[in-house]
């Protein structure tokens, strides 16, 4: 395509234009980000001063103006920031008197360096002590867990939810198939138990072919699982029924 040169002339202003308008809108948005980088900075960091008026924490605050510290580890940013103090304020002294043993020795109690730079009324922190005491005497007094269980979770065990705590009441549970959870329910060891513990095994196996069945993704898989669990179903109804004839003859 043949241009001639006040065409091209035109359509390089035009280039210029638009490249100029594109820096003006980079600079814009420079100045937007440098803006909320500032506000972000709620402490200043630490840097020597360079010159005698060269202030970081503004009017009526100086680095250490009453500890000597000039610098500390900002809580918020976790880097070391100046230690902005008021001018002309007094150092706090506490009376040894006054300091309770969870004020001289807080870590014995549990406490971590946040909470000790928290600062917590005089009756709380007798509070605190008490509590973290009493919790001391319970562990000491807590007794060794039982080797055998009575077929339910200990109360303030660490043991899981599904130990077998009494080998001798398991029954071993297949759901794969709905043909494996007859087998299931037809076993000696089924139906020597109550009807309570039956009930408790018929639930368990609904459950699993349950979540068996939803977290299922092969079709085929899907539809031997929805076998097992129509089953399943069918008999936690009967084990139901059941129940309430045995409630209404009582």
């Amino acid at each position: 395509m043949l241009m001639t040169a006040d065409e091209l002339r035109a359509l390089i202003s035009l280039a210029l234009v638009e490249s100029q308008r594109q820096q003006m809108i980079d600079e814009k948005r420079r100045k937007k980000r440098r803006k909320r980088r500032k506000k972000k900075r709620k402490h200043p960091r630490y840097r020597p001063p360079r010159h005698k008026g060269d202030n970081p924490c503004g009017k009526g605050f100086a680095p250490g103006a009453i500890t000597g510290v000039k610098t500390k580890i900002g809580p918020q940013s976790g880097r070391r920031v100046s230690n902005c103090e008021k001018i002309g304020g007094k150092k706090k002294k506490k009376n040894e008197q006054t300091l309770t043993d969870f004020q001289r020795d807080p870590y014995s109690f549990g406490m971590t360096a946040a909470d000790i730079t928290r600062s917590v009324p005089e009756d709380e922190l007798y509070s605190m002590q008490i509590m973290r005491m009493e919790e001391k005497r319970k562990r000491r007094k807590k007794k060794g867990e039982p080797r055998k269980g009575t077929g339910k979770k200990p109360k303030g065990s660490s043991r899981r939810l599904y130990t077998d705590e009494n080998p001798k009441d398991t029954v071993s549970v297949k759901f794969r198939t709905a043909t494996d959870i007859r087998k299931t329910l037809a076993k000696k060891s089924f139906k020597s138990k109550s009807h309570n513990r039956q009930s408790q095994i018929i639930n368990l196996i609904h459950q699993r072919t349950r979540a068996a069945y939803k977290n299922a993704k092969d079709p085929k898989v899907k539809a031997r699982l929805k076998r097992a669990f129509d089953y399943a179903k069918e008999r936690k109804e009967a084990s139901k029924r059941k129940t309430q004839r045995m409630r209404k003859k009582k």
